[in-house]
């Protein structure tokens, strides 16, 4: 995301401290953690740029900002850098700039491989659960927990999914197709015990996780946020590389999320794409009738 405004606006500290407010608004929603300012002019700014500084101090402790650069005729360099080695005095040239067309065309392929590798993934995927679909499980819930540790365990949740190889991401999608696989993680992300993913995974019917699944479902139950958001990381990937059911699945399970924060309009938003993948996906169904009828999880409900 690029955000842009008159240098000479973010000299006045209420304009600057309005346009940091929505940079780090619309960073949220996109799920940005960082963000580098660059400030363009004409002066000659060895020390400190009071623009950028203006609106580094509107986005100070809710946004982390890697970089703040100055350019000016042709040049650029970090106005507090000390380091002659790093930004020389007059700053560095700045790099010749790409085709646009051509960065976007190679941009645009790379996706289209990445979601073809993908495809490929979870047809291979099917097809093995269809020879043992015990086994196909347990490997599939292995998976899982290793993707969900590595994003729960980054400094950057969403960097580390982003991370997962297109392979990797197809499978974990076809592992949602499968309601046994699909329930177990979510009783153990929103905090089950042991015996209750078991059972659920071996599809074996049960109070315990009956009762688990309720409270999921009423809200009640209170996961640790942090596994939440490692949960929300994984899913979004799969829903930037999959299509049909595993996309789906993967909305359906996001709304679920969603609902759980209390964000009633991030649930219908993707309770409404899981539906527009796969008309039948019942969680999908349940979770959009909820959020239509503005219905709060039971933990908001008691904190209310």
């Amino acid at each position: 995301m690029a955000a842009s405004l008159d240098r000479r606006a973010c000299l006045m500290p209420e304009i600057a401290a309005s346009f940091a407010g929505s940079v780090v608004t619309h960073c949220r929603a996109m799920r940005f953690r960082r963000c580098a300012i660059v400030s363009f002019t004409d002066a000659r700014v060895d020390w400190e740029c009071a623009a950028g500084e203006l609106v580094r101090e509107g986005l100070e402790g809710l946004l982390e900002v890697e970089d703040s650069l100055v350019v000016s005729a042709g040049r650029y360099r970090s106005p507090s850098c000390a380091d002659p080695h790093c930004c020389p005095p007059g700053g560095r040239r700045l790099p010749a700039a790409r085709d646009a067309s051509q960065a976007s065309r190679a941009r645009k392929e790379d996706e289209r491989a990445h979601r073809t590798s993908a495809r490929r993934a979870g047809a291979r995927s099917r097809r093995k659960r269809e020879l043992d679909a015990s086994v196909w499980r347990e490997e599939a819930h292995a998976l899982w927990r290793a993707a969900l540790a590595d994003s729960a365990d980054a400094t950057d949740a969403w960097g580390a999914a982003d991370g997962l190889a297109p392979p990797v991401v197809g499978r974990l999608g076809d592992a949602l197709t499968d309601s046994a696989v699909r329930d177990a993680l979510i009783l153990e992300v929103f905090g089950a015990g042991a015996t209750a993913v078991r059972e659920t995974l071996a599809g074996v019917p049960s109070d315990d996780t009956d009762a688990c699944l309720d409270g999921v479902m009423r809200g009640d139950a209170r996961p640790s946020p942090r596994s939440v958001e490692a949960f929300d990381a994984v899913l979004m990937r799969i829903e930037d590389l999959c299509r049909g059911r595993s996309g789906a699945e993967a909305s359906a399970v996001r709304a679920l999320l969603s609902w759980w924060w209390g964000d009633l309009a991030s649930c219908l938003a993707s309770a409404q794409a899981a539906i527009r993948r796969d008309d039948e996906c019942r969680l999908a169904a349940l979770l959009c009738e909820t959020a239509t009828r503005g219905l709060l999880p039971g933990w908001l409900r008691e904190v209310g």
